[in-house]
Order: structure tokens, then C-alpha cells, then sequence
């Protein structure tokens, strides 16, 4: 499932950190940087959305 983040770039959800909420996957390949995700998920992000890079190649 796909997430905005505060930027507006669509990341792929990752765990849930308590009581922050939704990280993203590719956090792990962001040299640790955790990056928090809002609003609700979805399957497909939009056609014309920023999707981040890092996610589409560890999905």
C-alpha cells in the first residue's frame, strides 16, 4: 500500500512505529533517515504523483 509523506512524495508503507504511525520501506535504503508517512493508504498512487525511487525498486 502506497503513503504520502509531509513532502508530497508517495512512498510504500512500511511498519507502524508506536505513536508515531506508518514509516516508509525505503528507510533502509535512505541511509536510516526514517521518513513518516500521512493520511490513508492506498493500492496505486496517482498516474501524475511524485513517487519516490527507492520504493519502486525494493517493492
Amino acid at each position: 500500500m502506497w503513503m504520502q509523506s509531509k513532502s508530497g512524495v508517495w512512498h510504500f508503507s512500511g511498519e507502524t512505529i508506536k505513536p508515531y504511525g506508518k514509516i516508509s520501506r525505503c528507510r533502509k535504503f535512505n541511509f536510516g533517515k526514517v521518513i513518516f508517512l500521512n493520511g490513508d493508504e492506498v493500492e496505486v498512487p496517482p498516474e501524475n504523483g511524485n513517487v519516490c525511487k527507492r520504493c519502486l525498486r525494493s517493492k
